[in-house]
């Protein structure tokens, strides 16, 4: 019994320390990365979707109106946008990605840097891939994508969203979204 008690009161300090790290706090100078304006490829939107921090910066892969955004911070808090933006952008008309680039998801490894994003293009929206050594520059692998959505009624026979992928004990892991329209409408 006492040892039951024990590990009682072991649970409960452990997770007294833990509560402080669930305690967040907002930034005086909200919102750290703002649309570009009228004209510009990221006129009214900056949705951040990846920052790695990386030889002593932090680096943010981010969609925009027009394809994905690059930018860089010392703090976290100031953001510089890259000149070369959109670092990735719209494909040819016929690609996978001819309509919209978006929710670029970024992982290091092995001195690259690896993107799985959504690319949309007249049919479906599906999962791609591109490399890149320094983060501006980014080669696309256009001949396939990496996942498309399901077969025949499938809970993402329509389109696939937002991602994020971990490489674990030598497999990629991939967490998706997906949308089946044929569901969507049988609901309503």
């Amino acid at each position: 019994m006492k040892k039951f008690y024990l590990n009682i009161a072991l649970l409960c300090l452990f997770t007294a320390l833990l509560y402080p790290q669930l305690d967040w706090t907002k930034h005086a100078d909200n919102p750290v990365l703002s649309p570009s304006g009228l004209g510009s490829w990221d006129e009214t939107s900056a949705i951040v979707n990846t920052v790695l921090f990386q030889e002593d910066i932090y680096k943010m892969w981010y969609e925009g109106d027009g394809g994905i955004g690059y930018a860089t911070s010392p703090d976290g808090i100031n953001w510089t946008k890259d000149s070369l933006n959109p670092v990735i952008d719209r494909g040819n008309p016929g690609s996978w990605d001819d309509e919209e680039v978006m929710h670029p998801f970024v992982i290091y490894e092995n001195d690259t840097l690896k993107m799985y994003y959504n690319g949309h293009n007249r049919q479906t929206q599906r999962i791609l891939y591109a490399t890149s050594i320094d983060g501006r520059n980014w080669n696309k692998y256009p001949s396939h994508p990496m996942l498309s959505p399901g077969f025949g009624g499938a809970w993402d026979s329509n389109e696939l969203g937002p991602l994020a992928v971990v490489h674990y004990e030598n497999l990629y892991h991939m967490w998706y979204t997906g949308w089946n329209l044929c569901s969507l409408k049988n609901t309503m």
